[in-house]
């Protein structure tokens, strides 16, 4: 009985020792050495940039910035505290100081336009605008860069301005307005 028990013992610890997978690991692909200077911006899905994005880079979404203004249409608008914003922007990094490379999966999508649109209002002037796909061929053979240090906050100028046209450049997007 006891050598019967103790097979059993041994089977079942060989089964769960040898049926465990390896965790699911998400990959990264890599990016530039000259990081202290530059920002990586993915514009793209919270759910594409977990499945796979350039290290180093820090994922934006617009609709992480707006709020609720009317729950019955459920009409959302830029958060109008403008120092909170270029507080939690600074967090990631990112900075009047800094280029900033805003990755989408288009050159053209509409968040990446958003994010061009509200980071020159905040006067960010450095920004290049590159699809993902784009960025990925042409930083191939690259060192892994660090996802970037929080950075000084810095004053906004024309809040009442920026507030303004919010609605229509980053809530929405109005092609014409805009740009």
């Amino acid at each position: 009985m006891k050598s019967t028990n103790f097979f059993l013992f041994c089977s079942l610890l060989a089964v769960l020792i040898g049926c465990q997978s390896q965790p699911t690991v998400i990959k990264q692909e890599v990016g530039t050495q000259d990081h202290k200077n530059r920002v990586l911006v993915d514009t793209r899905s919270a759910f594409e940039f977990a499945g796979f994005h350039i290290a180093g880079s820090i994922s934006l979404n617009s609709g992480d910035f707006l709020i609720l203004k009317n729950p019955k249409t459920e009409k959302r608008v830029l958060d109008p505290d403008l120092d909170q914003i270029v507080e939690r922007l600074a967090k990631r990094g990112i900075s009047p100081l800094k280029q900033i490379i805003l990755l989408g999966s288009s050159g053209a999508d509409t968040e990446i336009q958003k994010w061009r649109w509200l980071l020159k209002q905040l006067d960010v002037r450095n920004i290049e605008i590159v699809s993902f796909e784009d960025y990925r061929a042409r930083n191939k053979n690259t060192v892994p860069q660090a996802v970037p240090e929080a950075v000084p906050v810095w004053e906004v100028r024309n809040p009442k301005k920026i507030i303004a046209a919010a609605e229509r450049c980053f809530a929405t997007w109005s092609e014409g307005d805009c740009q």
